[in-house]
C-alpha cells in the first residue's frame, strides 16, 4: 500500500502550478479614460504637463496664487505710502508753529514799483553821482570823500533832487577787508542811522542798516549781495517777519540819458516797494557800487 501510494497516487503538495511560485499572474484590463478636456488615455496621462514641468491644472491654481498674493503685496504698499503721506502733511499743517516766516518768493511780496538806476561806472569828474528815475529824471545824489584815506575816516553826503541834504554818515572805519560802520551823526532831525558791511573773507559781504522810525521802532534792513556780482537783496526784518523789500541788479541798458556805446551801457538798478525805506535803500545801493569799485568783489 505505501509503494502504491508512492507510485500512482500524486501529491497534492508536488503540484508546481498551484504554487505560489509558478501561479500564473492575473492580468486587468485597463479601461480608456476621458479627461475634462475629453480626450482619452490612461489615468497615468489625464493631466497635460506644462513647460514649467507642473500638470496644467496645478500650474493654473499656482498662477491663481501668485496673482492674490501680488495683489496683497501692493494693497499693503499703498497703505505704507499713505501713512507716511499722512505723517508729512501733519509736519507741514497750518497749525505747526514756526518762529520765522521768509517772503522771499515773488508772490510773496508787495510788487517793486519804484525804480532807480546808477552808472555802473562811477565818474567823480562832474561831482556828486546821479541817481535817476527810469525816465532819467533826477533822483538823488551821492558824494563821498575821504580824509585819511590809510585810517578809513570818510564823509557821505545824500541829496535830492532839490539839491538838500537828506543824510550825512561818517565813518571812522571805511577801509578794504574789514568791517566798517558809517554813522549819522546826532544832530536834530537825526533818526540814529546806522550802516554796516562785514565782507566775511571769502564769502559775499552782507550789509545791514538800522534807524529809528519816526513812531520810536528800530527797523533793520539786511541786503545779500551775490557771491559774483554787485547785485542782491533786500529784507526787512523784526522780531518775526523777514520780509522782502527790494533788489539791486546789474543790467545792460540802452536809454539816451546814460550815454550807451554800441553795446548799451552798463547799469546798477535798484527796484524797492512804494513803503519801503527810500533814501536808506538807495545810500546803501551806491554804498555798495562805490565800495566794490574801490575794494572789488
Amino acid at each position: 500500500m505505501a509503494r502504491g501510494n508512492a507510485r500512482g497516487i500524486r501529491n497534492p503538495r508536488k503540484n508546481h502550478a498551484d504554487t505560489p511560485k509558478f501561479r500564473k499572474k492575473k492580468t486587468i484590463p485597463v479601461r480608456p479614460v476621458r479627461n475634462l478636456r475629453g480626450q482619452t488615455g490612461t489615468p497615468g496621462h489625464l493631466f497635460k504637463l506644462t513647460s514649467s514641468g507642473l500638470p496644467e491644472k496645478h500650474q493654473r491654481f499656482y498662477l491663481s496664487h501668485l496673482h492674490q498674493t501680488s495683489s496683497m503685496k501692493l494693497s499693503s504698499l499703498s497703505v505704507a505710502i499713505g501713512l507716511v503721506v499722512g505723517i508729512f502733511a501733519s509736519q507741514t499743517s497750518p497749525n505747526s508753529v514756526s518762529k520765522l516766516v521768509r517772503r522771499g518768493k515773488s508772490e510773496d511780496h508787495a510788487p517793486f514799483t519804484n525804480t532807480y538806476i546808477m552808472n555802473d561806472k562811477l565818474d567823480y569828474s562832474q561831482g556828486a553821482l546821479r541817481i535817476n528815475y527810469p525816465n532819467g529824471a533826477l533822483a538823488f545824489l551821492f558824494d563821498k570823500s575821504f580824509k585819511d584815506v590809510r585810517r578809513g575816516i570818510s564823509t557821505t553826503v545824500v541829496k535830492d533832487s532839490s539839491f538838500q541834504p537828506v543824510l550825512y554818515l561818517n565813518s571812522q572805519d571805511d577801509t578794504c577787508f574789514s568791517k566798517s560802520h558809517y554813522v549819522e551823526p546826532p544832530v536834530s532831525g537825526s533818526h540814529n542811522r546806522v550802516f554796516s558791511i562785514d565782507p566775511r573773507g571769502l564769502r559775499r559781504d552782507s550789509w545791514v542798516f538800522r534807524f529809528i522810525a519816526v513812531w520810536g521802532e528800530e527797523i533793520t534792513y539786511r541786503y545779500d549781495r551775490n557771491y559774483w556780482n554787485k547785485g542782491g537783496k533786500f529784507h526787512m526784518e523784526d522780531l518775526r517777519v523777514q520780509e522782502r523789500r527790494g533788489r539791486s541788479l546789474y543790467q545792460t541798458l540802452w536809454e539816451y540819458w546814460l550815454s550807451p556805446g554800441k553795446k548799451g551801457a552798463a547799469a546798477f538798478t535798484l527796484s524797492c516797494t512804494a513803503n519801503a525805506a527810500q533814501v536808506e535803500m538807495v545810500t546803501l545801493m551806491a554804498m555798495v557800487l562805490a565800495r566794490a569799485d574801490t575794494c572789488g568783489l
